[in-house]
């Protein structure tokens, strides 16, 4: 008799333990705007599932789906603000609670999802969803522009030219100027450039000299083209021979216009890029102005009139863009749920 009913309490407490209700989560979340919210949780084959969900303050809310991952869908309700639903579990899996809000305003969700195992094997079942994330990588052409060519390149502004600039009291005698303006008009993408001049009464002298002149020579086999402009130095140049005196300003037009017009006391020029009675030279400018310069050159004998060559070469920074086929992956990332009982 004892027998017998220790049997009948072991099954009672079995089928105690086999009908108690388990709390997987419950509280509460919000669903913003147009927008949805899931909860993923696993289930025991032959668990009931129990899911409540209200909205707070009764408004409807457009769609309530349970879903058996991936796919299936075991319930669903449209426009309500009240869910209660009970669902038995065919097969192990996961089951996924999904709150879709179809209003621009939130909505705010007090929720419960409870368990019944069917067997005591199940009692302790774990019930968290773990995420695994995969990576999907597709390799595709693309077209890409790369600099092909980045290089200083001299450029010739003004190429080796002869002026006759008359004296001051010839000038007033006979006719002529004695100091002329020369136009420079840079290319764009300069970074620097110099001018080469020699001074000479002799005209014979002046030939001889511009025979010899060759800044656009010596700046093309001074610079590698790659080379960092700040590199070029004045060291690598040769200055060319010269006889007689001149005067040479950097000008802007309004400045221009006084030093043609004789306005002396009015006149401004740049000082780095201006030489005083000297017979040649090469000058550097290692900037380039946003507006017209020019050269205006002076003979500041009063007797003599002189003969000056000049030549202006610029360093242009140049830049070529080509295309070419270039073959990147593409990488897409996923993730799938999984248990780990």
């Amino acid at each position: 008799m004892r027998l017998g009913i220790t049997i009948l309490v072991v099954i009672l407490c079995h089928a105690t333990l086999a009908q108690s209700t388990i709390t997987i989560a419950q509280g509460s979340f919000k669903v913003a705007g147009l927008s949805e919210e899931t909860l993923s949780f696993g289930f025991a084959q032959g668990d009931e599932i129990s899911f409540s969900l209200t909205e707070e303050k009764g408004k409807d809310i457009r769609e309530i789906e349970i879903i058996e991952y991936p796919s299936s869908s075991r319930y669903s309700q449209f426009k309500s603000s009240k869910v209660h639903q009970t669902l038995e579990v065919a097969r192990t899996g996961i089951y996924q609670f999904r709150v879709n809000n179809g209003s621009i305003s939130g909505r705010v969700c007090k929720y419960s999802i409870t368990r019944k195992p069917s067997s005591p094997d199940t009692q302790n079942f774990n019930t968290s969803v773990y995420w695994e994330t995969h990576y999907d990588t597709t390799w595709v052409d693309e077209i890409e522009t790369y600099l092909s060519r980045d290089e200083y390149v001299p450029k010739v502004i003004i190429p080796s030219s002869d002026f006759y600039i008359n004296s001051g009291s010839n000038a007033m005698l006979l006719g002529g100027t004695s100091r002329i303006t020369i136009p420079l008009n840079m290319p764009p993408n300069t970074v620097k450039w110099f001018y080469e001049f020699s001074a000479s009464r002799e005209k014979s002298d002046v030939e001889n000299v511009k025979a010899s002149f060759g800044l656009m020579g010596q700046l093309v086999s001074s610079i590698e083209p790659s080379m960092a402009i700040a590199n070029i130095g004045m060291n690598l140049l040769a200055t060319p021979p010269g006889a007689d005196q001149c005067d040479i300003y950097l000008l802007d037009f309004e400045n221009k216009q006084f030093f043609e017009r004789k306005e002396d006391h009015l006149l401004r020029h740049y000082s780095d890029g201006s030489r005083e009675n000297m017979k040649s030279g090469i000058v550097e400018i290692p900037w380039v102005a946003q507006q017209q310069l020019y050269l205006g050159i002076r003979n500041p004998s009063g007797s003599f009139g002189i003969h000056v060559t000049v030549e202006v070469v610029a360093i242009v920074h140049e830049q070529e863009y080509a295309e070419q086929t270039v073959t990147l992956p593409q990488v897409k990332t996923y993730k799938t749920p999984y248990l780990k009982n």
